[in-house]
């Protein structure tokens, strides 16, 4: 699509207010909402300060109080940005686009529960010595808490609840936890429109940072760390940010006012180290008071346009002068080549740019190395981004006085951003800079006759320029639009002009190019696929394998026995489950922990399974493609990174000795922070297996987890394939792992009482499509497959498995906790995958079914499969791979992708095993107890998520010739 996207609507809760001209009146008054925290006792701490929101009634503006009572903080500022966002666009689903015709991708943070909801399971949980005792967890702690509170934990629901709400049905997606998975929630949202998957989409993020639970997380990661050594740093906020992307011409035709076009996007891996080391003007401050060179904004002065620029000169930047690494002492050397990467990142969003930026949002958060490191890289990124560095470019840094939102910061900024490019500051530069290996720019232009417009009422109060600035002197006064250089278009008649990749300098090799969106003006030639366009997209085939689950820790012994018709389910061995109304799963049986540990040195202190669960699986599809060696990492270096995976895993064992002097007392956090040093966080980021798979096989192009519970699996190969298509990777590693298996996992799903309880068989507990099923049973693994466009397979002499043809997303906006009975969800997203392969539902060989046993999905996925499929379904054998496996939860769509693969290369159907008595309302083949042989050309996988995400999958024999 070449029409431009624009922003339309604006939906803010932040601890500064909701109304986005108040917050940045706010803002431009150098107003703050740091303070001492008043919910709990800081002592211990290294940050003395959060931005907690005071502030909001929920209740008058969604009105459903009974869904309330199930949601966490971030699910209700999410809930509560999203609606104000649809309102400011004055766009209602349904009325003005179909509501599987809206998209809605966001990101979410860690640690959202604060810790009186979570204080029973660690009091109740210890035993008379303070140790963890799973038995006491069981019996006593687990029912003290609400079943709602499965409901809070999962990083997926507070997306779940704003397409409730709302009726959003369209592609989707979630991803966690830091800034730059947030850039990732709008550019999908962006690319879903360039491409035609949608008509409008709903992107942003929310965070719950303000509470003990998060400050202790984040001071174990090394977020703190500058507060201890020259006292200032971040201050964790709270809050969510949404924003409405149209394109532009249809937003006009409905009457909407556009604030700015998102005009571009830039997205790297560029990893900025935990371990604090002070840049040279922070060494050069006085540590004592505090106080420092590199605060930003200054102390004296707002944190709206100044006269006075803080930000650096080449003359104050010496290594950014001469090009040279930074001082030692600043990440060994390190800091100068971050610099460069960032500038790299800077230097591709304004590559196409005819204006210069009059205005910058910047990250620059109270840490003083993130604001040298982007002034650094603003002057790296050479001419194109001076103006911006100017004493007349208007400057706002929001994080010092919103908080840092995490999640939620990147759509923050570009909220703020878009309110300042419609006041006629021109084009904006927002960067997105922050914790975690994604970092991101963007650039927001004018969008046409927008100075014409009316002021809605979001920009009432933010109209007034700030004190001593002059906008409309501050916009004529900017150097002159550069001339295009060589390779670059001319400008169009309305300013725009045609997007041009252009190499990006300052890259150190083999590091990769920023991941580059355009925004394509009418005049523009738009090289991405669409749903609509006659260019052909790039074929996507699978090049490797690897899996590990309960019938084996390898893809060759899983395989047999799946063929086989082996259940893995049993009773509990990893922990003492007796105490639990559930004792059975499907274990990983004598996975090599150790050797894990050693081919990853950098995971010698995780004790998260799914993380290595995930690892091992990697590594076997890496190797499997041909690519685990050194002399594949120039490759690997510019190559995707796809994750799935679903539940914080909290360790009670480290917190449970503090229960004798009462979790809830006010001292918890000194406590469980001065524990032994090298000991490992007490809860695991939910990005920390792609950042190990990352940097031990130098994965360098962009890093994606997502969180979108029982649907990652799928989605992350699903949006792997759309990021080949398009041409911004040729390779890509695309997967998922999960362990439901510890007492945390387990009893939340058991509190829902959607777990089998039948402890006598337990090798046939999980009975998918069984008249006498009783609930699904929690398993564990990992899968990952090799994804490459085919031309780049065949140009390395990869031998190629398959190919992925079709991928469909979907939401069903019911319940939380069901699906809805007519199937709806299931429906559009199967329809969307067969309509993004091109084939009608006679083109479908095989289904590989959710299929998880549990009453209500099983019937609902039945009635999908009828109305997608038609009389075509009672033709074909539909199987379920979840009678061996169980449920992996996030892994499920991953391992069953897998096996849609292995389906298509040994031309056999695993069974159904269990199907002893069949439900007569689920009246399809679904391969009952001996496996099949097939011709099969094409495997339809279905994965449909706890909370109504939905995602389908749709794989092909490998094109003929490239067969191993």
């Amino acid at each position: 699509m070449t029409d431009p996207i624009v922003i339309t609507g604006l939906g803010l809760v932040t601890p500064l207010g909701h109304e986005p001209g108040e917050v940045l009146t706010r803002l431009r008054r150098g107003e703050t909402a740091a303070c001492p925290p008043a919910r709990f006792d800081p002592t211990g701490f290294a940050c003395p300060r959060y931005a907690p929101v005071t502030t909001l009634e929920a209740e008058p503006l969604l009105g459903d109080v009974k869904t309330l009572r199930l949601m966490n903080h971030d699910a209700i500022f999410a809930a509560v940005a999203a609606r104000l966002a649809l309102r400011d666009a004055n766009l209602t689903p349904g009325r003005d686009y179909p509501p599987e015709m809206i998209a809605l991708y966001g990101a979410t943070g860690l640690a959202g529960i604060a810790l009186p909801e979570v204080a029973p399971l660690i009091q109740h949980s210890a035993g008379e010595d303070g140790t963890f005792d799973p038995l006491r967890f069981g019996r006593h702690a687990l029912h003290r808490v609400r079943p709602t509170l499965s409901f809070k934990i999962l990083s997926n629901m507070p997306i779940c609840f704003i397409s409730i709400f709302e009726h959003l049905q369209g592609p989707n997606a979630v991803y966690n936890p830091w800034e730059g998975q947030g850039a990732q929630a709008i550019l999908a949202g962006w690319e879903a429109l360039r491409e035609g998957r949608a008509d409008a989409a709903l992107v942003g993020g929310c965070d719950v940072k303000a509470h003990e639970l998060a400050f202790i997380s984040l001071q174990q990661q090394g977020v703190f760390e500058s507060w201890t050594t020259v006292g200032t740093g971040i201050v964790p906020g709270e809050g969510a940010a949404f924003l409405v992307l149209e394109r532009e011409a249809r937003a006009r035709a409905r009457g909407a006012r556009p604030y700015a076009r998102l005009a571009a996007g830039a997205l790297g891996t560029v990893h900025l180290p935990p371990v604090w080391a002070a840049p040279p003007a922070a060494r050069a401050s006085d540590h004592r008071s505090g106080a420092t060179a590199a605060a930003f904004p200054p102390r004296s002065e707002p944190h709206g346009a100044t006269k006075t620029s803080s930000l650096a000169t080449p003359e104050r930047c010496p290594a950014a002068r001469s090009g040279r690494e930074n001082e030692p002492g600043e990440e060994g050397g390190a800091g100068a080549a971050i610099a460069r990467r960032l500038g790299g990142l800077v230097q591709a969003a304004l590559a196409d740019s005819v204006h210069p930026p009059g205005a910058l949002m910047s990250s620059a958060d109270g840490d003083p190395r993130f604001q040298h490191w982007e002034e650094e890289a603003l002057i790296l990124a050479g001419p194109g981004a001076a103006p911006a560095l100017s004493s007349a470019a208007i400057r706002l840094a929001p994080k010092p006085g919103l908080g840092n939102l995490f999640a939620a910061a990147t759509p923050v900024q570009l909220a703020i951003g878009a309110l300042v490019v419609r006041e006629g500051a021109g084009p904006a530069l927002v960067t997105s800079f922050g914790f975690g290996s994604q970092q991101a720019v963007f650039r927001l232009d004018p969008a046409l006759a927008a100075a014409r417009a009316p002021t809605t009422r979001a920009t009432a109060a933010a109209t007034a320029p700030p004190p001593g600035t002059d906008v409309a002197a501050a916009s004529t006064a900017r150097p002159a639009p550069r001339a295009a250089r060589s390779g670059e278009a001319e400008p169009a008649a309305d300013g725009t002009a045609t997007a041009v990749h252009h190499p990006v300098a300052h890259q150190d090799s083999p590091q990769a190019e920023p991941l580059l969106f355009h925004q394509p003006t009418g005049s523009a030639r738009s090289t991405a696929p669409t749903g609509s366009s006659p260019i052909a997209r790039r074929r996507v085939v699978v090049t490797g394998l690897g899996l590990v689950g309960p019938l084996g820790n390898d893809l060759p012994t899983f395989w047999a026995n799946l063929a086989a018709g082996r259940s893995g389910t049993g009773p509990l061995t990893l922990f003492d489950a007796s105490g639990l109304l559930v004792s059975i799963g499907a274990e990983v049986k004598d996975f090599p922990v150790e050797q894990v540990r050693q081919w990853f040195p950098a995971a010698a202190q995780d004790r998260d399974r799914k993380v290595l669960l995930g690892l091992a699986a990697a590594r076997e599809a890496l190797q499997q493609a041909g690519l685990a060696g050194p002399d594949a990492r120039s490759r690997l270096a510019r190559a995707a990174l796809h994750v799935g995976v679903s539940l914080e895993v909290f360790f009670l064992e480290d917190v449970t000795p503090l229960a004798r002097h009462g979790p809830a007392d006010g001292d918890l956090g000194r406590r469980l922070l001065s524990g032994p040093a090298g000991r490992s966080p007490w809860q695991t980021p939910l990005d920390r297996l792609a950042e190990v798979i990352g940097e031990t096989y130098g994965v360098g192009g962009p890093r994606v987890t997502n969180c979108s519970a029982c649907a990652a699996g799928a989605m992350v190969i699903g949006e792997a394939c759309l990021a080949l298509r398009a041409g911004r990777a040729d390779l890509a590693l695309a997967g998922a792992a999960d362990s439901m298996l510890n007492p945390l996992g387990l009893g939340g799903f058991s509190l829902l009482r959607a777990l089998s309880m039948n402890h006598e068989r337990p090798a046939a507990a999980c009975r998918p499509f069984d008249a006498a099923r009783d609930g699904t049973v929690l398993g564990e693994g990992a899968a990952f497959l090799v994804l490459e466009t085919l031309d780049h397979a065949r140009a390395r002499g990869a031998s190629i498995l398959a190919e992925v043809l079709g991928y469909g997303a979907s939401l069903d906006a019911f319940r939380v906790s069901d699906p809805d009975p007519t199937g709806r969800g299931a429906v559009l997203c199967m329809r969307a995958a067969l309509a993004d392969a091109g084939l009608s539902s006679a083109g479908i060989d095989v289904v590989n079914a959710h299929g998880t046993g549990t009453p209500k999905n099983d019937i609902t996925e039945t009635l999908a499969l009828k109305e997608v499929l038609g009389p075509h379904a009672y033709r074909i054998p539909v199987h379920a791979v979840k009678s061996m496996t169980g449920h992996l939860i996030a892994a499920s769509g991953a391992v069953e992708a897998v096996v849609a693969v292995q389906t298509l290369r040994h031309g056999l159907v695993p069974p159904t095993i269990n199907l002893e008595i069949p439900d007569p309302e689920c009246d399809l083949d679904y391969v009952p107890g001996q496996a099949r042989r097939v011709q099969a050309r094409t495997v339809l996988s279905n994965s449909f998520a706890f909370g109504g995400q939905n995602a389908t999958l749709i794989f092909g024999a490998a094109p003929k010739g490239d067969s191993p």
